[in-house]
């Protein structure tokens, strides 16, 4: 019986070291209670807006769902497309649900995604369904936002997928590399918003200092390029944003907390759009001002999430007409 037990606790070890299954719950569970507080008199806002939940975008793969963001007036607005973070394995739409209905209550209409989770789903599932979305978007939204006038954006490993988006459709060879589509015309391509991303994927342990979580992140990383030595992979290479940005990559707004979380990800990418004279707004503070954690800006209650929230709608004011 001792030799049957061992046997088996063996193979559960062994079970957990090469699959990135169990990781990959345990992030799960982690994001369903998700973090976001509401600023102060969040009900004016949501007065001023209308919602459409859980519409179903066409998709090849599940999770196929979006919530519609609308201001109550009938004057088309300017699209943000925004997809959520969760370690590429977890998170949902939910999530940016406080932080599109402030956009949306300011004049934006907001479609919040959900995509197929890894390891269910592997790269670079989320990034064809972005342009799913898209797609749906503009067959069946026309008449109630602007598609001359769009921002792509994320927060976490959402923000990664939808800067690679972004390379995708301004770079014809980088597209045909992954294997992706061009179907969002250039011109209309206003602005990308990128929140606390990581932007070099191998890096995604980074996050923490703290083993137990930065092992979760490498499993985490493997569930979704979907090779165990994913980190030295040409995949996860290509998939890396720092490095790869184009010279016509569109004005972007940046921002990050400064621990637990990849800072030096999103200074790495200012950088490279400073040296590449793109216009750019990057929100940062220093740390004897404030301790801010990963997504800080859905913190709501927090006077520095409603600053870094005030910078941002600068940002869509100074690139959208």
């Amino acid at each position: 019986m001792k030799k049957i037990v061992g046997t088996a606790l063996v193979a559960a070890a062994a079970y957990c070291y090469f699959s990135p299954k169990p990781a990959s719950y345990v992030i799960r569970k982690a994001f369903e209670q998700g973090i976001a507080t509401a600023p102060p008199q969040f009900h004016t806002y949501q007065e001023n807006i209308i919602i459409h939940r859980n519409l179903p975008y066409d998709s090849y793969f599940t999770m196929n769902t979006y919530d519609l963001f609308l201001n109550r007036t009938n004057e088309r607005k300017p699209l943000v497309i925004w997809v959520h973070g969760g370690a590429y394995v977890g998170g949902d739409k939910d999530d940016v649900s406080i932080y599109a209905t402030m956009l949306a209550a300011h004049g934006y209409a907001v479609a919040t995604m959900n995509y197929a989770l890894a390891p269910e789903a592997t790269y670079p599932t989320p990034l064809k369904q972005c342009l799913e979305l898209y797609a749906h978007v503009k067959k069946h939204h026309g008449q109630q936002v602007d598609l001359d006038q769009i921002f792509i954006a994320g927060d976490s490993a959402g923000a990664q997928i939808a800067a690679q988006l972004l390379l995708t459709q301004l770079d014809r060879q980088y597209a045909d590399d992954i294997g992706i589509a061009q179907q969002i015309n250039v011109d209309v391509i206003k602005g990308a918003i990128l929140c606390c991303g990581p932007y070099d994927l191998a890096q995604l342990h980074t996050l923490s200092d703290r083993k137990w979580l930065a092992a979760l992140l490498t499993r985490a990383g493997a569930a979704y390029i979907g090779e165990r030595r994913w980190q030295a992979s040409e995949t996860t290479a290509l998939a890396s944003i720092v490095g790869r940005i184009p010279q016509n990559f569109p004005p972007t707004f940046l921002t990050d907390g400064n621990v637990a979380t990849f800072t030096t990800h999103t200074e790495a990418l200012a950088q490279e759009l400073r040296d590449k004279h793109i216009p750019h707004d990057v929100v940062l503070y220093d740390p004897a001002h404030a301790t801010l954690a990963h997504e800080y800006q859905f913190l709501f209650d927090t006077r520095e999430a409603q600053q870094t929230f005030e910078r941002l709608l600068a940002f869509l004011q100074r690139y959208s007409d």
